[in-house]
């Protein structure tokens, strides 16, 4: 009886529709396919592709698209815009075992939270006209060594399957030193962050970003028995940027920034533009 009940709930299940390839990630193991008929399919099935020695686990499912992992064939055999004829894996208990039991090598949902951090070059503009002529002097001096940083340190949360946001500190910092000299100006954004990729899935393909929060500067003078500071109040700022998020491994993705940052402060602002280099884990 057992036999026969099992029997039946497998050929009432079974189903075959055709699919679209809609995107590939060859890095993460993962395939994005279409169809106007994803209501027989539930994540954590799994299903053949016909004609392919190929296997799809479902990791997503959506509206009129699934995301699945590839098991047991060369990924280099799928194309973009490919059709593919998908039915349920119905060759029995062993042969889903087998693949259960090999574990997701891929990316299979979001994780849990991620730290993103970054470096790279930037160039910052002051609105006060002193501070600029001061800036650009320093500049221009032939004695003078000058440094122009971005940096980035965040912490995300998932908020839906390709967008994450949570607290970032967003700072330049602009150095300048002249013999034994060295005047140095921090800028900082801490600031409630949203990054929404435009791929499947968080870190995956191109991005934007924007940033909202709390101002504050922070200037440093050092040099021949002399060490002065001074700190701001505390301000508003923006940022808005974009770019390119390249999977490493499952874990790690590595994401190319171009900001642009508006700080204010003590009617102070501050305009910056940094290229980035940062890392997703």
């Amino acid at each position: 009886m057992k036999k026969v009940i099992l029997s039946t709930l497998v050929t009432l299940s079974a189903f075959s529709a055709e699919f679209k390839i809609k995107t590939i990630n060859k890095e993460l193991g993962v395939v994005s396919i279409s169809s106007t008929d994803v209501k027989s399919v539930n994540k954590d099935d799994l299903l053949e592709v016909e004609g392919k020695k190929c296997s799809l686990k479902v990791l997503e499912k959506r509206e009129n698209s699934i995301i699945a992992s590839i098991n047991d064939c060369n990924i280099d055999e799928l194309k973009k815009g490919e059709d593919l004829q998908v039915t349920n894996d119905v060759n029995g208990f062993e042969n889903a075992k087998t693949i259960i039991a090999k574990g997701d090598n891929n990316l299979s949902k979001n994780e849990s939270w991620y730290v993103y951090w970054a470096l790279g070059p930037s160039s910052i503009t002051y609105d006060n006209p002193t501070t600029e002529e001061a800036a650009n002097e320093l500049k221009n001096r032939s004695d003078t060594e000058h440094l122009s940083m971005g940096l980035d340190l965040g912490f995300y949360f998932p908020l839906r399957e390709n967008i994450m946001h949570g607290f970032a500190i967003n700072g330049a910092a602009d150095s300048y030193t002249v013999g034994a000299i060295e005047l140095s100006i921090y800028q900082y954004l801490y600031a409630y962050s949203v990054q929404k990729f435009f791929g499947d899935f968080i870190g995956d393909g191109w991005f934007i970003r924007g940033d909202v929060g709390l101002v504050k500067y922070r200037s440093e003078v050092s040099g021949y028995s002399t060490n002065y500071s001074a700190s701001s109040d505390t301000g508003f700022g923006l940022l808005f940027g974009g770019g390119y998020s390249y999977p490493l491994s499952n874990e790690n993705r590595v994401l190319f920034n171009l900001n642009y940052a508006i700080r204010n402060a003590e009617d102070e602002r501050v305009d910056t533009f940094a290229f980035t280099i940062g890392f997703l884990h």
